[in-house]
């Protein structure tokens, strides 16, 4: 769900998703003599809201819009119960949540380059910073065991910074190729993505 109001050159913006999952895990366990195969399908869903404004910056070739975003995300699981044996794992229902504002600029412009074809060249630059608690930790225990642990994954950063680029050709009426780049560069890790799009109308 999306939705959008301008004020002259001021935007804002507000949407929310619910995504459900569902999981499959196998589990090779080989200790000593022993060897087993744990199992389990769990579901698990994720809640995202968000809300932005930013406002139109006009200059010669090129559009500018600063802007500011502020998401909240949770991932909850129904919990896991593993099958086979004393090395089966069993967690209760779980949740993490994360409070994410980011700060940037986003700048496009466009060329004519034949009367049916465009080029859109987009770019965004921010500075996104995580609010509250940092750890992931999740809470296991073995099957049938009454003493619990806890899992430490890599731990969110406090701040990153936001990059994203992508080329858009519209080839003619029906026909649009694209090419984009999207990363987050933090201190504990980093995250890169590449995609590519074909279009076609018809």
């Amino acid at each position: 769900m999306y939705g959008g109001k301008q004020f002259g050159d001021l935007a804002l913006r507000a949407g929310g998703s619910y995504t459900w999952h569902r999981i499959d895990t196998s589990r090779s366990i080989n200790y000593g003599l022993q060897a087993a195969r744990a199992t389990d399908k769990y579901s698990a869903s994720t809640e995202q809201v968000f809300v932005e404004t930013g406002y139109k910056l006009k200059a010669t070739g090129v559009n500018l819009e600063p802007f500011a975003n502020l998401a909240y995300i949770n991932f909850q699981n129904n919990g896991i119960s593993e099958d086979d044996g004393a090395a089966a794992l069993h967690s209760d229902k779980q949740h993490i949540d994360a409070t994410v504002s980011t700060l940037g600029l986003r700048a496009d412009t466009q060329w004519q380059v034949s009367e049916t074809a465009t080029v859109t060249l987009r770019g965004e630059l921010g500075w996104q910073h995580q609010y509250g608690e940092l750890n992931r930790d999740t809470g296991l225990k073995f099957q049938g065991s009454s003493s619990p642990f806890v899992v430490n994954s890599v731990p969110a950063s406090r701040d990153g910074a936001v990059l994203k680029a992508d080329v858009a050709m519209v080839v003619n009426k029906n026909t649009t190729l694209s090419l984009g780049y999207g990363g987050l560069v933090s201190q504990n890790y980093q995250d890169n993505r590449i995609n590519a799009g074909f279009t076609w109308h018809f």
